[in-house]
């Protein structure tokens, strides 16, 4: 039997072939209650970093817990998990906003796609994680010097963060949930667009039936402001409240400057997503239109002429009318007028907070 599309999706994940590799899938499922193998491989990584070699550093060396020397730090296994989270959700909701909807039936034959097609290829996903693991490794051996760091977390701790938590743990998840991210926000509305399915004119809430996909970016584009705000605690928390025994220096313009261009990435992908269903649902409201003026030109003697033209008592006409009515009712943005509120809110309150941070720090 042929693998689903569902699985075919799947494993497109960087993260799936980890957590297969090391037994994971089958672990979630010993529990009394299921839990997503995901989560299970990344909190295994979050309690061997903070709860594992963390406590070697406060027993055995001179060195602090880590959130000791900086609660703040926290920040870091909290967007691992977040990540995690985020991995999952876009993977499944995608695939369920797309049933919901319906989309592929009511889009062209010829262009009819399947989940795996939606979300960026292993192959690529496996060249960044092993771009982004050797620039981790150049940082190391290049910049900081392995005898340098050896000096600084010990043997035990530089195999363990080196060779397993970072390259099998951190990387691995950090690169699946950003091509995820960029599947969802660019890959998904541009296939979207070229298959051009009918608008669900007939939808109570007057979204054209786009209303599950508008959950989806909006929900993952909220995802993506939490781990920016966890970045704002990590990066400001130190230098404005002074806890912890770590050294606390300034927050300078490098490091505002960075979560700047992660601020305005996301803004560019929210902003690409939104606005390719909007110009989807604003062509199809158009093109329907026409056709229905043009049918009503049809049925009437003398268009041009509105004082001759017999509009009522004509069920034909009335008909038409009330199709008019119906097609342009349909907002042409596939989120409700509260939920576009919210949505600029979130999009504009992390460099607001970050330009605020920056001037107190």
């Amino acid at each position: 039997m042929g693998a689903t599309d569902e699985e075919v999706g799947d494993k497109q994940l960087l993260t799936y072939v980890f957590v297969e590799r090391f037994g994971f899938d089958g672990l979630s499922t010993r529990f009394s209650v299921t839990i997503p193998a995901l989560y299970l491989y990344s909190a295994t990584f979050v309690l061997l970093d903070f709860g594992l070699i963390n406590a070697y550093f406060h027993v055995f060396t001179e060195r602090s817990h880590g959130f000791i020397q900086n609660p703040f730090s926290l920040a870091i296994p909290a967007a691992v998990l977040l990540a995690a989270i985020g991995i999952r959700y876009m993977t499944v909701n995608c695939r369920r906003a797309l049933d919901q909807t319906s989309l592929w039936e009511r889009s062209d034959g010829a262009v009819r796609t399947n989940y795996a097609e939606l979300t960026i290829s292993l192959r690529t996903r496996t060249a960044l994680y092993i771009s982004v693991l050797g620039a981790y490794y150049v940082y190391i051996f290049g910049i900081i010097g392995v005898s340098s760091y050896i000096e600084t977390f010990g043997v035990v701790s530089t195999v363990a963060f080196a060779g397993v938590i970072y390259p099998l743990g951190y990387v691995p998840i950090a690169v699946d949930f950003l091509i995820q991210f960029i599947s969802i926000q660019f890959v998904l509305p541009r296939r979207i667009g070229k298959s051009r399915p009918t608008p669900a004119f007939l939808d109570p809430r007057d979204l054209g039936g786009f209303y599950p996909i508008g959950e989806v970016l909006k929900r993952t584009y909220y995802i993506y402001t939490a781990g920016l705000l966890l970045a704002l605690c990590y990066i400001y928390g130190p230098p404005i409240t002074g806890l912890g025994t770590a050294a606390v220096s300034r927050v300078g313009a490098p490091e505002a400057g960075f979560f700047t261009v992660l601020w305005a990435f996301g803004l560019v992908a929210v902003g690409n997503s939104m606005f390719r269903i909007h110009r989807l649902m604003v062509c199809e409201k158009t093109s329907h239109l026409d056709q229905l003026e043009q049918q009503l030109y049809d049925v009437v003697d003398d268009p041009y002429d509105i004082s001759s033209a017999e509009l009522h008592d004509n069920p034909e006409v009335e008909q038409i009318q009330r199709r008019i009515e119906q097609v342009w009712a349909m907002r042409e943005y596939p989120t409700s007028a509260n939920t576009s509120i919210q949505l600029l809110a979130s999009i504009l309150a992390p460099e607001i907070i970050n330009l605020l941070l920056q001037s107190i720090s």
